[in-house]
């Protein structure tokens, strides 16, 4: 007999979601792979075609973020063991 989760991973490589829950998963881990000075100044708020959008607090810090945003999604993907996001696209938080 299959155990639950082995059929709901299933299920979702079937539906091709299972990308789209390990891109949103990156909220969770978002701190950890940033650290707390850039976590307490851009905040991930969605995961859409590959692509991360992240709130940032001021113009500097979207400035100082589009330098090293290479090397976040370095960290991010290798963090997420595979390749899942593409992009990260900054906007000024409201």
């Amino acid at each position: 007999m299959e155990h639950i989760s082995q059929s709901l991973e299933g299920l979702l490589k079937k539906l091709e979601l299972d990308r789209r829950v390990l891109g949103w998963s990156v909220l969770s881990i978002w701190e950890e792979v940033v650290g707390p000075r850039i976590a307490a100044n851009a905040k991930p708020v969605a995961y859409r075609d590959s692509k991360l959008f992240v709130q940032v607090a001021t113009t500097i810090w979207m400035h100082e973020l589009s330098f090293t945003k290479g090397e976040v999604l370095r960290k991010l993907n290798e963090r997420l063991g595979e390749r899942v996001i593409e992009d990260i696209v900054f906007s000024l938080a409201r």
